[in-house]
């Protein structure tokens, strides 16, 4: 944030600094202080006058607006830059898109108007994928369990798995005649929202019967031996995400071998 200021020659500068908390009632916080800042903002002045100021590794909660203020020798002597710079911090994400043949596309997307050509840098675990990519990755498989996040211009995304379809069971069933849930859990940001959810047992769809209730992103039956199996889930015309399977005991016993 470039930034100059002036003062009478008569005057003396003690103190300079930035800040942001306006309206708190005690005194004005220098964001040099702060714990959230201080590792991440630096003072780029090279003369009395200039008060050019970095702040780096941007979070979307930097999202505010920044004072200069400074403080002279004299009584009342003490100026702010009242209207302040205004900072807005849009987050990347990471999109996940299902390809034909079980592969997937992440795409590096930001709200931000991107300036010029920018440069992305994409992350697997962490580490810097060996390869150069341009906004989107390409993966082969959606069997990857690894987590993948993206950056570009000092903001990094947060990771995501390509596996981004999942079902939970609220509980280990062994008994016949207890009540199962099953829950499909989506996570995929480009399948937010209220979506149809198609169930799998043993790799084949579902077929309802009065005897099982789904209602949104949850199943639910009593289960009989005949229920055992692998479920999985999907969203209704997304079959390639689908989510890892959630073994239902192979062997139900009956209430009365317990």
């Amino acid at each position: 944030m470039s930034c100059t200021y002036s003062y009478p020659t008569s005057h003396t500068v003690q103190r300079t600094f930035w800040f942001i908390h306006w309206n708190k009632p005690q005194e004005l916080e220098d964001l040099s202080q702060d714990p959230e800042y201080s590792h991440r903002v630096e003072y780029l002045r090279n003369q009395n006058s200039d008060c050019t100021f970095r702040i780096k590794q941007l979070k979307e909660s930097d999202s505010a607006i920044y004072r200069f203020r400074f403080l002279t020798d004299r009584y009342g002597g003490k100026y702010t830059g009242h209207s302040g710079v205004s900072l807005t911090v849009t987050g990347l994400q990471v999109k996940v898109t299902e390809n034909e043949a079980q592969s997937v596309t992440l795409t590096c997307s930001s709200t931000c108007t991107l300036r010029g050509t920018p440069t992305f840098t994409w992350y697997k675990n962490g580490k810097v994928v060996p390869y150069e990519y341009k906004y989107s990755l390409n993966l082969a498989s959606t069997d990857d369990t690894d987590l993948y996040s993206c950056a570009t211009g000092g903001v990094t995304s947060p990771a995501v798995n390509v596996k981004c379809v999942k079902v939970e069971m609220k509980s280990e069933t062994r008994s016949e005649g207890e009540w199962v849930t099953l829950t499909c859990e989506i996570t995929c940001t480009d399948l937010t929202g209220r979506q149809t959810i198609i169930w799998y047992r043993n790799g084949e769809s579902l077929q309802y019967s009065e005897q099982k209730y789904q209602q949104d992103d949850y199943l639910q039956f009593i289960a009989t031996s005949g229920d055992a199996g692998s479920y999985s889930c999907a969203v209704r015309g997304h079959k390639n995400l689908l989510s890892p399977a959630v073994a239902l005991c192979e062997y139900l016993k009956t209430n009365s071998n317990i």
